[in-house]
């Protein structure tokens, strides 16, 4: 037993990861978890991670902690998570010999709440290598646990605050994240039938969700990484890629391991932030790993050579958070610097790559109105995506849109706190529609991308079908497209459909 002036835990040498992803619309792995494995392994911990991606009553949640019997439990969620955070972290209040802790995005922008929220013990504030590091070596040269800096305490009755560690600067010092403790139905899925129209379902490929850089160099103000970014020292730098060769390995490790992969999604913010990387970057993957990929991408950074070598290396959708197609709203509120006519532009130009485009879009910003929401429609409409997505905003604590709507008495807790998906409802007070109003425009939003996906997937289809039954076909699609005309009609002018 060892006493951390904290509490005293069990010396089982056990680490136990809950990662919360209920309720949400994207499950999956956790990313931070996996960088962390290695470190927990090299310190000859035991690891588990209970992955909840369906709820489980409070009583078979304890069993499951107590079957694994750690010696330290570590939460990892996002804000969407809160709900669940506070259901099953309440459960653990009398388990006096396990060290509880909470990490990742939502611990990291507000620790006074997580603590009040709930009855763990500490919180660890930003990236966690180098607090983690520090907090096994003091349990085990039987040293406080109390001034490690990236971490903050309840003692008693009061809250230790330390300020937060700095980032690892040197990706490449790092060892490859760890996914191998997660089923391997988590770590590598399906495409959903739904979700992306395949109607052969023989062309259904096997995906796995892939980070490899860290932070981004851009400064939204409706975005997590605004905050992050703050929390350190030293900002700059704050982004950061690893060596190519770096980068390269470990998907090859990734490959090793999951050897089923045929699709990789990069959910990196911005892998091609940097243009002289990327290119460079890219010539490697279509070498050594060809597989074909998604990528987030920016408008402004697009130009012949960034295509180019999209198009060789195998990349088969961009993605764009469009946002709004106010131009003003996106400059003045957003801090996005990006022209409707640049984005109409850029989007002609991938188009003569033949690379498909999927457009991200929120509507329901503060001081939002109905024209402006429209106008994100509109400008869809004129760009054509294969695929879209549009949900409501959400105001990320320590973001300038969230202090802006705390100033504006905008913030709705309780709806913040019970509604987990950005897709269900407006979010915030709207004031120039209904919320009922809002969610219709945000039904055509779905409607208008499900038809553009339809389209895109009929021609994909009929290119590999030949004669009569090619004729056919063209029948039956156009006879669908006309009643999904007839319904688009029907809702515009404001009826249900």
């Amino acid at each position: 037993m060892i006493d951390l002036k904290l509490k005293k835990i069990n010396d089982a040498r056990k680490f136990l990861f809950v990662n919360l992803c209920l309720e949400v619309r994207v499950k999956g792995v956790n990313h931070g978890i996996a960088a962390l494995v290695p470190l927990l392994r090299k310190k000859n911990y035991s690891v588990e991670i209970l992955n909840l991606n369906e709820k489980v009553s409070i009583s078979d949640f304890i069993k499951k902690i107590e079957f694994s019997s750690p010696s330290i439990l570590g939460f990892s969620f996002t804000s969407h998570q809160l709900k669940s955070f506070r259901y099953y972290s309440k459960a653990l209040k009398s388990y006096k010999n396990i060290l509880i802790l909470a990490g990742g995005i939502h611990p990291t922008l507000d620790p006074e709440g997580t603590f009040r929220d709930s009855p763990i013990d500490g919180i660890c504030i930003g990236e966690g290598e180098r607090p983690l590091a520090e907090l096994l070596e003091r349990i085990d040269n039987k040293r406080s646990i109390l001034d490690i800096k990236g971490f903050q305490w309840r003692f008693g009755n009061k809250i230790i605050f330390n300020y937060c560690a700095d980032y690892v600067m040197d990706i490449n010092s790092l060892p490859f994240p760890d996914y191998t403790l997660y089923d391997k139905k988590d770590v590598v899925r399906d495409y959903s039938v739904d979700r992306s129209l395949y109607y052969d379902k023989s062309q259904i490929r096997k995906f796995i969700e892939v980070m490899i850089s860290r932070g981004c160099p851009y400064d939204c103000n409706y975005c997590c990484n605004q905050s992050l970014r703050k929390l350190y020292r030293n900002e700059k730098g704050y982004f950061r890629l690893p060596a190519i060769e770096w980068s390269i390995n470990f998907l090859k490790n990734l490959r090793e391991h999951f050897p089923e992969t045929e699709y990789i999604e990069f959910i990196d913010d911005l892998l091609l932030a940097n243009k002289n990387w990327f290119l460079e970057w890219v010539k490697k993957y279509k070498k050594e790993i060809q597989l074909p990929y998604r990528i987030c991408a920016r408008f402004e950074l697009i130009d012949e050579q960034i295509l180019n070598g999209l198009k060789e290396s195998g990349c088969s959708r961009l993605m764009f958070g469009l946002e709004s197609g106010d131009e003003e709203l996106r400059s003045k509120l957003l801090n996005r610097h990006c022209s409707n006519e640049t984005i109409i532009d850029k989007c002609r130009l991938i188009r003569k790559y033949g690379i498909p485009i999927m457009t991200l879009n929120i509507i329901g910003f503060p001081f939002e109105k109905r024209q402006q929401m429209l106008k994100t429609l509109d400008l869809n409409k004129k760009i054509k995506p294969e695929f879209g997505t549009c949900f409501f905003f959400r105001p990320y604590l320590g973001t300038k849109l969230y202090d802006v709507c705390e100033e504006r008495g905008l913030l709705l807790d309780n709806v913040m706190y019970e509604v987990t998906s950005n897709y269900t409802r407006p979010l915030i007070k709207i004031e120039d529609i209904s919320i009922k109003e809002a969610i219709n425009i945000q039904k055509r939003f779905a409607f208008y991308f499900y038809y553009r996906t339809f389209l895109y997937r009929c021609r994909e289809f009929l290119s590999k079908q030949q004669g009569i039954k090619k004729v056919l076909i063209i029948i039956v699609i156009g006879k669908l497209i006309l009643k999904g005309a007839k319904l688009y009609i029907v809702d515009y002018f404001g009826k249900k459909y």
